[in-house]
């Protein structure tokens, strides 16, 4: 992962990372929904990329236009409550889908 996360102390970095890769290995034996992972992934953007400000894409690619409205609802949340929501989501898919 390339991202900057020192906004983050080290120890939620970790955490961080652990839970992306939580979702990436859940997502790939498709233990989650889509609609789970849009959840997460609004937070994890927020989280790594701050406010969203790239124009939002064509309606008729769905899942594309439904991930950037999820990011673009964020706006203003700081990046660090954006990193403990995503991690806290994560937490939560954890224990539905163990």
């Amino acid at each position: 992962m390339a991202e900057d996360l020192s906004f983050m102390p080290p120890p939620m970095q970790e955490e961080f990372r652990a839970a992306a890769q939580w979702l990436g290995d859940a997502m790939t034996a498709k233990k989650i929904s889509d609609e789970e992972a849009i959840v997460a992934y609004r937070h994890y953007k927020q989280a790594v990329c701050g406010d969203n400000n790239t124009p939002a894409p064509s309606a008729i690619w769905f899942r594309a236009k439904r991930k950037w409205d999820e990011w673009t609802s964020m706006k203003g949340m700081p990046r660090l409550d954006a990193a403990r929501g995503y991690i806290e989501t994560i937490n939560r898919l954890k224990a539905a889908h163990p």
